[in-house]
């Protein structure tokens, strides 16, 4: 008896033997200890399968101990909401992804909104259809287009004209620039808003001032003009330019105000959005910037001297050689602007100008401080005209030209 409890007993512990041998090697099951596990130590093991990564390349290093596991960040709009028993696709409401992003209080999220929201492929294809038919040579062809447009809901043309100028190709965006003085209206109330909203992002501000002001919307002549004063210099000077393509008369103080901008790109934009509201009250600014007598300095000055060639050349003469008499800086480039609207070059001589095209010289101006309206000025050079002798004609035709 004694004997088979001897012979039976090797045989009962070698279980224990083996296991605390497979222990004290460490081997075991891979999964027992996962590496970096506090309860146990990294185990060598096959790498686990990495898509790209070849086989035979050694394994990642295992993470140390005390180092947390990284967590699975979750799709940012899952396919369900947690808890639901629904497939993914039954209620599926993409524009309701579009509404959470277009009411964000992150302006980028709003702006991605607004290049998404709410047209569709199908949509943005009609509507460019529709933009591009407006600058058809056929006035069968742009009339149709015009209605088109008009029909189109004005938030899917909102969508197309915010995306259109802020991001599309130079093609799209130069086809949308001729067509944008035929979409006023519908697209008023939009773009306003827009301008206005401080926490939109700047560049679709500045789209929404620029189409504001090339639709030829009077009533955001107010907003462009505050907007004009902005801290943000590209959408200042957007504003400014805009201002000025309103060419409304009563923008004219605004415009005025704007020579005092510290930005010099926005004081030129104000005079020659001056220039280009073609009034005697605009056009008399112009001159008097290029005489110097707004201090201005000289490239805005030079600027008002060219300006001043846009003029009909019976008026661009006289107004030139007053500025080649008043500031000498500036005779040069009014020679410039003289010898590119009459074909001849007298040099920065403003009298030999004078006996060449002009019947007799100018009198000299008389000296303006308190300031005389264009009208007065007008009324002065008619009486002039009419007790001299010879009655002036204006320009003279220039030798070996025909009239």
């Amino acid at each position: 008896m004694v004997s088979r409890f001897r012979m039976l007993l090797p045989a009962a512990l070698a279980p224990v033997f083996c296991l605390f041998a497979h222990t004290a090697c460490g081997a075991g099951p891979v999964g027992a200890f996962p590496p970096g596990s506090p309860a146990g130590k990294p185990v060598s093991a096959p790498a686990p399968y990495v898509p790209g990564r070849p086989n035979d390349a050694p394994p990642a290093p295992a993470p140390a101990p005390d180092t947390a596991p990284v967590p699975i960040i979750p799709p940012a709009f899952p396919a369900q909401e947690p808890g639901s028993t629904a497939a993914a696709g039954d209620n599926a409401d993409p524009g309701r992804v579009n509404e959470l992003m277009a009411e964000s209080a992150d302006p980028a999220a709003r702006a991605r909104a607004l290049e998404t929201l709410p047209l569709s492929e199908n949509a943005e294809r009609d509507i460019g259809r529709c933009v591009a038919g407006l600058g058809d040579p056929s006035p069968e062809v742009r009339d149709a287009a015009a209605k088109c447009a008009a029909d189109a809901p004005p938030a899917h043309l909102f969508a197309y004209v915010m995306r259109t100028m802020a991001w599309g190709t130079p093609e799209k965006v130069r086809a949308l620039d001729a067509a944008l003085p035929r979409l006023a209206g519908p697209l008023d109330a939009l773009l306003l808003e827009t301008l206005n909203t401080e926490l939109e992002t700047p560049r679709h501000r500045r789209a929404a001032a620029y189409c504001l002001g090339r639709m030829g919307v009077v009533p955001a002549a107010q907003s462009l003009a505050r907007h004009a004063w902005a801290p943000d210099p590209e959408l200042a000077g957007t504003c400014a330019r805009a201002l000025g393509m309103l060419r409304w008369p009563g923008a004219y103080n605004d415009l005025v105000a704007l020579m005092e901008h510290p930005d010099m790109a926005a004081r030129m934009s104000s005079v020659r959005a001056l220039a280009e509201m073609n009034t005697p009250p605009g056009w008399r600014t112009v001159a008097d910037t290029a005489a110097g007598k707004t201090g201005q300095g000289a490239r805005v000055r030079a600027e008002a001297v060219r300006l001043l060639g846009m003029l009909p050349v019976v008026e661009a003469i006289p107004a030139l050689l007053d500025v080649m008499r008043a500031d000498k800086s500036m005779a040069q480039p009014a020679a410039r602007v003289l010898k590119e609207i009459t074909g001849l070059n007298y040099g920065p001589d403003p009298e030999a100008w004078a006996r060449e095209l002009l019947l007799e010289p100018l009198p000299p101006r008389p000296p303006d401080p308190g300031g005389t309206s264009w009208e007065e000025t007008e009324a002065e050079g008619s009486a002039t005209s009419e007790t001299s002798t010879p009655p002036s004609s204006g320009a003279k035709t220039p030798k070996g030209r025909r009239k």
